[in-house]
């Protein structure tokens, strides 16, 4: 489908005549076809906030702000950061373990899991809580992780949106090193939970 938003400036005049080009007999010669048209706030507000957001939701998932993530974390709940491992590398909550989103699919939530890859399945308990996150809002790998999770059969999945910029807004604690798969594995068996894990890096 497709929509389209005019100004709210828009002379009547203007509007009909965009309206009735949609609905003419070159609308649907130009492949637009028929078209509903009606002034909808609701549909207003919801059309601009597509393009590359992530939804506000995720069924099955618990949606949680820095300050819930740090909690969770001095309770012993694994961060998963999703991000390239350079992004990691770079700088990263403390912490959090690597473990990148491949992502080939598209920013969509009707994605296909297929087409990306992904090893978070094959190393996490999914018997145990963990939270995913990436490069916030407009980041999709830790939707896409989290949803993958939950297909999987997690049982206590928590998606962080802000992700590692709202971490970094609130001065919490952030690290940067290197990393291998092994030291990730090792993360991922026993989180590393630095008793400074409170005070920003």
């Amino acid at each position: 489908g497709m929509s389209v938003v005019v100004k709210k400036s828009l002379s009547d005049t203007t509007r009909a005549r965009i309206e009735n080009w949609f609905l003419s007999a070159a609308g649907t010669i130009a492949g637009v076809g028929r078209v509903a048209y009606r002034s909808d706030p609701a549909n207003y507000k919801y059309v601009s906030a597509l393009g590359n957001w992530t939804p506000s939701q995720l069924p099955g998932a618990m949606i949680v702000t820095a300050a819930e993530v740090l909690a969770l974390q001095q309770k012993g709940v694994p961060i998963v950061d999703v991000r390239i491992a350079k992004e990691y590398q770079e700088k990263h909550i403390r912490g959090a373990i690597s473990i990148p989103y491949a992502e080939k699919s598209l920013k969509d939530v009707a994605f296909d899991p297929a087409m990306d890859e992904w090893a978070g399945p094959q190393l996490l308990d999914k018997n145990k809580a963990v939270i995913f996150h990436c490069n916030g809002a407009e980041c999709w790998k830790s939707y896409k992780a989290a949803r993958v999770a939950l297909t999987k059969g997690f049982k206590s999945v928590y998606w962080f949106r802000g992700g590692f910029p709202e971490w970094d807004e609130h001065g919490l604690a952030v690290e940067s090193l290197p990393t291998t798969m092994a030291e990730t594995a090792s993360r991922v068996a026993q989180p590393v939970l630095p008793a400074a894990a409170t005070k920003a890096h």
